[in-house]
């Protein structure tokens, strides 16, 4: 991460992962990229050189989320970049999966702060 890169704040990605819950449209492409993911965490062998991965794969179900995803951070002019965007994506099908028992639940923080702390700021530094 580059110095003039900003992160994104915790509560930003937290109010846009639960965003994909409220558009019924959204939230089952959300419940496919979610399974997918949970998919190949099963199966770590299986990748883009097995046969069936093209057509198990959910690129629409992904393109919907991320799309979304991106045109709400244009809507609200949030300044972020795709990696920052799949991690709002990523928090949603984690609750989807069964990781995190929900958005707000305190060890969703925690979570965050493990896996996102490069892009994710948890103060009031390095906010959008």
């Amino acid at each position: 991460m580059g110095p003039r890169t900003l992160k994104l704040p915790y509560e930003t990605a937290i109010h846009l992962a639960g965003l994909h819950f409220k558009h019924p449209e959204i939230h089952e492409a959300v419940k496919k990229s979610a399974a997918w993911v949970a998919y190949l965490d099963a199966n770590p062998d299986f990748g883009r050189d097995d046969d069936d991965f093209e057509e198990l794969c959910p690129w629409e179900a992904n393109r919907s989320g991320h799309d979304f995803a991106r045109w709400y951070a244009m809507k609200k002019r949030i300044p972020c970049d795709a990696t920052k965007l799949g991690i709002c994506v990523a928090l949603a099908e984690a609750v989807v999966n069964g990781i995190l028992p929900s958005l707000s639940a305190p060890e969703t923080r925690a979570y965050a702060e493990r896996k996102f702390s490069k892009d994710l700021s948890f103060s009031s530094e390095g906010r959008l």
